[in-house]
Protein backbone atom coordinates (compact mmCIF):
# COMPACT_ATOMS: atom_id res chain seq x y z
CA UNK A 1 0.00 0.00 0.00
CA UNK A 2 1.22 3.22 -0.63
CA UNK A 3 1.02 5.90 2.05
CA UNK A 4 1.86 9.88 2.40
CA UNK A 5 4.42 11.26 4.57
CA UNK A 6 3.26 12.53 7.82
CA UNK A 7 4.77 16.15 6.51
CA UNK A 8 1.52 17.15 4.76
CA UNK A 9 1.63 20.59 4.00
CA UNK A 10 -0.58 23.73 3.55
CA UNK A 11 -0.53 27.19 3.70
CA UNK A 12 -2.91 30.33 2.65
CA UNK A 13 -6.45 30.96 2.29
CA UNK A 14 -8.84 34.05 1.32
CA UNK A 15 -11.29 32.77 -0.87
CA UNK A 16 -12.71 34.25 -4.00
CA UNK A 17 -15.82 33.53 -5.96
CA UNK A 18 -14.05 33.28 -9.53
CA UNK A 19 -15.54 30.99 -11.42
CA UNK A 20 -13.17 28.12 -13.03
CA UNK A 21 -10.26 29.76 -12.86
CA UNK A 22 -7.02 27.61 -14.21
CA UNK A 23 -3.60 27.73 -12.81
CA UNK A 24 -0.14 27.07 -14.61
CA UNK A 25 -0.74 23.07 -13.84
CA UNK A 26 -4.12 23.49 -15.44
CA UNK A 27 -6.03 23.05 -12.15
CA UNK A 28 -9.23 24.37 -13.03
CA UNK A 29 -12.17 25.07 -9.74
CA UNK A 30 -15.07 26.67 -9.20
CA UNK A 31 -13.88 28.51 -6.27
CA UNK A 32 -10.62 29.54 -5.97
CA UNK A 33 -8.68 29.94 -2.48
CA UNK A 34 -6.02 32.01 -1.93
CA UNK A 35 -4.09 33.54 1.48
CA UNK A 36 -2.32 36.47 2.21
CA UNK A 37 0.82 37.04 4.77
CA UNK A 38 -1.29 39.52 6.23
CA UNK A 39 -4.16 37.19 7.46
CA UNK A 40 -1.44 34.95 9.39
CA UNK A 41 -0.45 38.23 11.60
CA UNK A 42 -3.97 38.85 13.61
CA UNK A 43 -4.12 37.15 16.89
CA UNK A 44 -8.16 36.09 18.12
CA UNK A 45 -9.54 34.74 21.43
CA UNK A 46 -12.28 32.37 20.90
CA UNK A 47 -15.23 34.61 22.38
CA UNK A 48 -14.35 36.97 19.68
CA UNK A 49 -14.96 33.72 16.84
CA UNK A 50 -17.88 31.89 18.45
CA UNK A 51 -21.08 33.01 19.10
CA UNK A 52 -21.47 29.77 21.76
CA UNK A 53 -20.05 26.68 22.69
CA UNK A 54 -22.26 23.99 23.61
CA UNK A 55 -20.52 20.71 25.52
CA UNK A 56 -23.12 17.40 25.17
CA UNK A 57 -21.07 14.67 27.37
CA UNK A 58 -21.19 11.66 26.06
CA UNK A 59 -23.36 9.29 28.82
CA UNK A 60 -20.74 6.85 30.10
CA UNK A 61 -22.29 2.96 31.36
CA UNK A 62 -20.70 -0.72 30.58
CA UNK A 63 -22.52 -0.73 27.53
CA UNK A 64 -21.39 1.89 25.58
CA UNK A 65 -17.34 2.52 26.66
CA UNK A 66 -15.73 4.35 23.37
CA UNK A 67 -12.33 4.46 23.17
CA UNK A 68 -11.18 6.07 20.12
CA UNK A 69 -13.58 8.01 18.11
CA UNK A 70 -12.67 7.77 14.79
CA UNK A 71 -15.41 9.16 12.86
CA UNK A 72 -18.81 11.31 14.07
CA UNK A 73 -21.64 12.07 12.63
CA UNK A 74 -24.75 14.68 13.90
CA UNK A 75 -28.45 14.33 12.44
CA UNK A 76 -31.02 16.15 14.10
CA UNK A 77 -31.58 14.07 16.89
CA UNK A 78 -28.58 12.10 16.71
CA UNK A 79 -24.90 12.13 17.67
CA UNK A 80 -23.46 8.77 16.17
CA UNK A 81 -19.86 7.50 17.13
CA UNK A 82 -17.83 5.38 15.32
CA UNK A 83 -14.94 3.45 17.13
CA UNK A 84 -12.83 0.88 15.60
CA UNK A 85 -15.21 -2.18 15.81
CA UNK A 86 -18.82 -0.74 17.47
CA UNK A 87 -20.98 2.38 16.66
CA UNK A 88 -22.51 4.33 19.23
CA UNK A 89 -25.83 5.89 19.28
CA UNK A 90 -26.98 9.37 21.54
CA UNK A 91 -29.50 11.20 21.19
CA UNK A 92 -28.55 15.37 20.96
CA UNK A 93 -27.93 15.36 24.67
CA UNK A 94 -25.59 12.79 24.77
CA UNK A 95 -28.10 10.35 26.32
CA UNK A 96 -27.16 6.33 25.00
CA UNK A 97 -29.40 4.54 22.66
CA UNK A 98 -27.90 1.71 21.23
CA UNK A 99 -24.83 0.23 19.92
CA UNK A 100 -24.07 -1.61 16.65
CA UNK A 101 -21.82 -4.13 16.93
CA UNK A 102 -21.62 -7.08 14.51
CA UNK A 103 -18.11 -8.51 14.22
CA UNK A 104 -17.78 -11.92 12.64
CA UNK A 105 -17.51 -14.14 9.40
CA UNK A 106 -21.41 -15.01 9.42
CA UNK A 107 -24.11 -12.86 7.52
CA UNK A 108 -24.38 -9.48 7.99
CA UNK A 109 -21.06 -9.34 10.29
CA UNK A 110 -18.04 -7.35 9.51
CA UNK A 111 -13.92 -8.73 10.38
CA UNK A 112 -13.03 -5.00 10.73
CA UNK A 113 -15.48 -1.87 10.65
CA UNK A 114 -13.47 0.49 8.48
CA UNK A 115 -15.97 3.43 7.05
CA UNK A 116 -20.03 3.94 7.80
CA UNK A 117 -22.61 6.58 6.43
CA UNK A 118 -25.98 7.44 7.14
CA UNK A 119 -28.16 7.27 4.03
CA UNK A 120 -31.34 9.90 3.22
CA UNK A 121 -33.85 7.17 4.79
CA UNK A 122 -32.00 6.93 7.71
CA UNK A 123 -30.20 3.14 7.16
CA UNK A 124 -26.96 2.75 8.10
CA UNK A 125 -24.06 1.62 5.80
CA UNK A 126 -21.23 -0.27 6.80
CA UNK A 127 -18.00 -1.37 4.83
CA UNK A 128 -15.94 -3.68 5.59
CA UNK A 129 -12.49 -3.03 3.49
CA UNK A 130 -10.75 -6.58 4.62
CA UNK A 131 -13.58 -8.79 2.82
CA UNK A 132 -14.61 -6.52 0.47
CA UNK A 133 -18.41 -6.31 1.89
CA UNK A 134 -21.03 -3.70 2.46
CA UNK A 135 -24.03 -4.29 5.20
CA UNK A 136 -27.23 -2.19 5.38
CA UNK A 137 -29.08 -1.93 8.98
CA UNK A 138 -32.28 0.01 9.54
CA UNK A 139 -32.09 2.71 11.81
CA UNK A 140 -32.31 0.66 14.99
CA UNK A 141 -29.35 -1.43 13.61
CA UNK A 142 -31.79 -4.74 12.65
CA UNK A 143 -30.09 -5.69 9.34
CA UNK A 144 -31.75 -5.63 5.60
CA UNK A 145 -28.78 -6.98 3.01
CA UNK A 146 -25.43 -7.64 2.83
CA UNK A 147 -23.27 -6.84 -0.46
CA UNK A 148 -19.90 -8.34 -1.59
CA UNK A 149 -18.18 -5.70 -3.54
CA UNK A 150 -15.45 -6.66 -6.58
CA UNK A 151 -13.70 -3.73 -5.43
CA UNK A 152 -10.88 -2.06 -2.95
CA UNK A 153 -12.05 0.55 -1.00
CA UNK A 154 -10.73 2.61 1.47
CA UNK A 155 -14.34 5.15 2.58
CA UNK A 156 -18.01 5.06 1.41
CA UNK A 157 -20.62 7.66 1.85
CA UNK A 158 -24.03 7.80 0.93
CA UNK A 159 -25.14 9.87 -2.17
CA UNK A 160 -29.07 9.11 -1.85
CA UNK A 161 -30.98 6.00 -1.01
CA UNK A 162 -29.70 4.21 -4.48
CA UNK A 163 -26.34 5.23 -5.02
CA UNK A 164 -23.48 5.29 -3.27
CA UNK A 165 -19.81 6.96 -3.48
CA UNK A 166 -16.45 4.72 -2.84
CA UNK A 167 -13.13 5.97 -2.53
CA UNK A 168 -10.43 3.60 -3.27
CA UNK A 169 -8.99 2.43 -6.40
CA UNK A 170 -12.18 0.84 -7.53
CA UNK A 171 -12.22 -0.03 -11.52
CA UNK A 172 -8.98 1.89 -11.95
CA UNK A 173 -10.79 5.12 -10.29
CA UNK A 174 -10.41 6.73 -7.43
CA UNK A 175 -14.10 7.67 -6.60
CA UNK A 176 -16.54 5.14 -7.72
CA UNK A 177 -20.34 5.89 -7.99
CA UNK A 178 -22.37 2.25 -7.18
CA UNK A 179 -26.12 0.89 -7.49
CA UNK A 180 -26.60 -0.53 -4.30
CA UNK A 181 -29.83 -2.24 -5.86
CA UNK A 182 -28.72 -3.26 -9.26
CA UNK A 183 -24.66 -3.97 -7.84
CA UNK A 184 -23.39 -2.28 -10.80
CA UNK A 185 -20.81 0.87 -11.22
CA UNK A 186 -22.90 4.01 -12.38
CA UNK A 187 -20.02 6.01 -13.29
CA UNK A 188 -16.29 6.80 -11.85
CA UNK A 189 -13.93 9.25 -12.05
CA UNK A 190 -10.44 10.40 -11.58
CA UNK A 191 -8.10 7.53 -13.27
CA UNK A 192 -6.28 5.43 -10.34
CA UNK A 193 -2.40 6.62 -10.98
CA UNK A 194 -0.06 4.20 -10.09
CA UNK A 195 2.40 6.99 -9.54
CA UNK A 196 0.92 8.63 -7.62
CA UNK A 197 -2.68 7.42 -5.91
CA UNK A 198 -1.98 6.48 -2.58
CA UNK A 199 -5.05 6.45 1.02
CA UNK A 200 -5.36 9.37 2.85
CA UNK A 201 -7.71 9.93 6.40
CA UNK A 202 -11.43 10.72 5.94
CA UNK A 203 -11.12 11.64 2.09
CA UNK A 204 -15.20 11.80 1.59
CA UNK A 205 -17.07 14.52 3.29
CA UNK A 206 -20.65 14.53 3.77
CA UNK A 207 -22.85 17.70 5.23
CA UNK A 208 -26.60 17.41 4.49
CA UNK A 209 -27.12 15.53 0.52
CA UNK A 210 -23.47 16.67 -0.50
CA UNK A 211 -20.93 14.45 -0.93
CA UNK A 212 -17.43 15.79 -1.16
CA UNK A 213 -13.61 14.29 -2.44
CA UNK A 214 -10.85 15.69 -0.54
CA UNK A 215 -8.08 14.83 -3.31
CA UNK A 216 -5.14 13.10 -2.06
CA UNK A 217 -2.31 15.40 -3.75
CA UNK A 218 -3.78 18.87 -5.13
CA UNK A 219 -5.10 21.49 -2.48
CA UNK A 220 -8.61 21.02 -3.25
CA UNK A 221 -12.09 19.07 -2.92
CA UNK A 222 -14.31 17.73 -5.72
CA UNK A 223 -17.99 17.66 -5.33
CA UNK A 224 -19.61 14.42 -5.93
CA UNK A 225 -23.32 14.86 -7.92
CA UNK A 226 -26.09 12.08 -9.84
CA UNK A 227 -24.60 13.03 -12.95
CA UNK A 228 -20.97 14.16 -12.58
CA UNK A 229 -18.04 15.97 -10.40
CA UNK A 230 -16.65 18.99 -10.63
CA UNK A 231 -13.59 20.80 -8.47
CA UNK A 232 -15.23 22.72 -6.35
CA UNK A 233 -12.76 24.21 -4.27
CA UNK A 234 -8.90 24.90 -4.90
CA UNK A 235 -6.43 26.29 -2.22
CA UNK A 236 -4.28 28.41 -4.01
CA UNK A 237 -0.82 28.76 -1.92
CA UNK A 238 1.47 30.29 -4.38
CA UNK A 239 5.06 29.09 -4.22
CA UNK A 240 3.95 26.67 -1.39
CA UNK A 241 1.13 24.66 -3.49
CA UNK A 242 1.92 20.97 -4.02
CA UNK A 243 2.38 19.70 -7.42
CA UNK A 244 2.94 15.96 -8.02
CA UNK A 245 5.64 16.99 -10.62
CA UNK A 246 7.32 17.95 -6.74
CA UNK A 247 6.47 14.87 -4.71
CA UNK A 248 9.98 12.85 -4.09
CA UNK A 249 8.84 8.96 -3.71
CA UNK A 250 11.49 6.64 -1.96
CA UNK A 251 10.77 2.51 -1.24
CA UNK A 252 10.84 1.48 2.25
CA UNK A 253 10.18 -2.02 2.85
CA UNK A 254 7.72 -2.82 0.12
CA UNK A 255 6.09 0.99 0.73
CA UNK A 256 6.33 3.62 -1.86
CA UNK A 257 6.36 6.46 0.73
CA UNK A 258 5.55 9.82 -0.40
CA UNK A 259 7.39 13.14 0.80
CA UNK A 260 6.91 16.99 0.10
CA UNK A 261 9.18 19.47 -0.17
CA UNK A 262 9.29 20.98 3.75
CA UNK A 263 8.77 24.92 1.68
CA UNK A 264 5.48 23.25 0.88
CA UNK A 265 1.56 23.26 2.41
CA UNK A 266 -1.59 21.06 1.69
CA UNK A 267 -4.90 20.77 3.63
CA UNK A 268 -5.85 17.92 5.46
CA UNK A 269 -9.28 18.25 6.68
CA UNK A 270 -12.19 19.98 5.28
CA UNK A 271 -15.71 20.68 5.87
CA UNK A 272 -18.51 22.84 4.28
CA UNK A 273 -21.52 24.11 5.85
CA UNK A 274 -24.00 26.90 4.21
CA UNK A 275 -22.15 29.65 5.62
CA UNK A 276 -18.82 28.78 5.86
CA UNK A 277 -15.62 26.98 4.81
CA UNK A 278 -13.57 24.97 7.06
CA UNK A 279 -9.67 23.18 6.74
CA UNK A 280 -6.63 22.12 8.51
CA UNK A 281 -2.74 22.43 7.49
CA UNK A 282 0.25 22.24 8.24
CA UNK A 283 3.80 23.47 6.85
CA UNK A 284 6.90 21.85 7.95
CA UNK A 285 8.87 25.77 7.84
CA UNK A 286 6.06 27.12 8.89
CA UNK A 287 4.90 27.01 12.92
CA UNK A 288 7.34 23.99 13.63
CA UNK A 289 4.95 22.01 11.69
CA UNK A 290 2.05 22.54 14.27
CA UNK A 291 -1.08 22.98 12.04
CA UNK A 292 -3.12 26.23 11.27
CA UNK A 293 -7.17 26.45 11.66
CA UNK A 294 -9.15 27.96 8.79
CA UNK A 295 -12.52 29.55 9.16
CA UNK A 296 -13.64 30.95 5.87
CA UNK A 297 -17.24 33.26 5.57
CA UNK A 298 -18.25 31.99 2.15
CA UNK A 299 -20.69 34.91 2.30
CA UNK A 300 -18.30 37.86 3.11
CA UNK A 301 -15.05 36.33 1.59
CA UNK A 302 -13.30 37.07 5.71
CA UNK A 303 -11.14 34.66 7.10
CA UNK A 304 -9.96 33.41 10.53
CA UNK A 305 -7.06 31.64 10.48
CA UNK A 306 -5.85 30.48 13.87
CA UNK A 307 -2.61 28.06 16.00
CA UNK A 308 -2.24 27.24 18.95
CA UNK A 309 -1.49 30.68 20.31
CA UNK A 310 -4.87 31.81 20.44
CA UNK A 311 -7.24 32.56 23.45
CA UNK A 312 -9.62 29.69 24.74
CA UNK A 313 -11.41 31.70 26.44
CA UNK A 314 -14.58 29.32 25.93
CA UNK A 315 -14.03 25.39 26.46
CA UNK A 316 -10.87 25.93 27.23
CA UNK A 317 -9.23 23.35 26.07
CA UNK A 318 -6.57 25.69 24.71
CA UNK A 319 -6.49 24.30 21.36
CA UNK A 320 -8.58 25.36 18.08
CA UNK A 321 -11.51 23.05 17.01
CA UNK A 322 -10.79 20.78 14.47
CA UNK A 323 -14.29 20.59 13.12
CA UNK A 324 -14.68 16.82 12.56
CA UNK A 325 -18.45 17.49 11.05
CA UNK A 326 -21.18 19.50 11.33
CA UNK A 327 -24.55 19.72 12.49
CA UNK A 328 -27.47 19.96 10.12
CA UNK A 329 -28.16 23.53 11.48
CA UNK A 330 -24.16 24.60 10.17
CA UNK A 331 -22.39 24.00 13.60
CA UNK A 332 -19.19 23.01 13.65
CA UNK A 333 -18.55 19.49 15.71
CA UNK A 334 -15.05 18.43 17.67
CA UNK A 335 -14.60 15.92 20.47
CA UNK A 336 -12.34 16.04 23.39
CA UNK A 337 -11.13 13.24 25.24
CA UNK A 338 -12.23 13.75 29.00
CA UNK A 339 -8.72 12.75 30.46
CA UNK A 340 -6.81 15.45 28.48
CA UNK A 341 -8.83 17.88 29.42
CA UNK A 342 -8.86 17.58 33.02
CA UNK A 343 -5.04 17.50 32.55
CA UNK A 344 -5.19 20.85 30.44
CA UNK A 345 -7.44 22.63 33.25
CA UNK A 346 -5.20 21.55 35.79
CA UNK A 347 -2.28 22.58 34.36
CA UNK A 348 -3.58 25.66 33.67
CA UNK A 349 -5.89 26.23 36.43
CA UNK A 350 -3.58 28.79 38.41
CA UNK A 351 -2.48 30.52 35.35
CA UNK A 352 -6.08 30.93 34.65
CA UNK A 353 -7.10 32.20 37.94
CA UNK A 354 -4.66 34.82 38.40
CA UNK A 355 -6.06 36.12 34.57
CA UNK A 356 -8.82 38.35 33.28
CA UNK A 357 -10.50 35.43 32.03
CA UNK A 358 -11.06 34.05 36.25
CA UNK A 359 -14.90 34.51 35.83
CA UNK A 360 -15.28 32.89 32.43
CA UNK A 361 -13.06 30.06 33.66
CA UNK A 362 -15.61 29.65 37.27
CA UNK A 363 -18.90 29.38 34.96
CA UNK A 364 -17.52 26.83 32.40
CA UNK A 365 -16.35 24.90 35.21
CA UNK A 366 -19.64 24.86 37.48
CA UNK A 367 -20.99 23.24 34.23
CA UNK A 368 -17.90 20.38 33.95
CA UNK A 369 -17.86 19.87 37.40
CA UNK A 370 -19.26 15.67 36.97
CA UNK A 371 -16.02 15.28 34.28
CA UNK A 372 -14.37 12.25 34.98
CA UNK A 373 -11.37 11.46 33.40
CA UNK A 374 -12.19 7.93 31.87
CA UNK A 375 -15.57 8.97 31.02
CA UNK A 376 -16.48 9.05 27.06
CA UNK A 377 -15.17 11.73 25.25
CA UNK A 378 -17.51 15.23 25.03
CA UNK A 379 -18.77 16.30 21.51
CA UNK A 380 -18.11 20.10 21.47
CA UNK A 381 -20.41 22.42 19.42
CA UNK A 382 -19.34 25.90 17.91
CA UNK A 383 -21.64 28.51 16.70
CA UNK A 384 -19.69 31.13 14.51
CA UNK A 385 -20.32 34.46 14.47
CA UNK A 386 -21.23 36.16 11.42
CA UNK A 387 -17.91 37.69 10.12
Amino acid sequence: MKTLHPYFLLLLVALSTAACRKTNDEISAENVVHLSKDDFEKKFRASEIFESVDFVPLETNDSCLIGKVEKIMVSSDEIIVKSSKSIFVFDRKGKFKRRIYRLGHGPYEYTALHDFSIMNNGNYLLLDTQIKKIIVLDPKGIPLYEQKISFFADAVESLNDTLLVFSGSGFDHRILLWDIFKKTKVKSYLPYDERYSCSISKPLVKYGKEVYYRHEFLSGVYKVTEKKIYYKWHIDFGDRTVKEKSLKCFSFMGSSIYMNPPHTATPYSFTETDDCLFFQFTCEELNAGKPYFVFYSKKTGKKVILDYRYEDDLSFYFAPPSALTATPEGGLVDVYISANWLKHLEEKESEIMKSKLKFAYEEFKSRMCNMNAFDNPVIVIYTLKKF
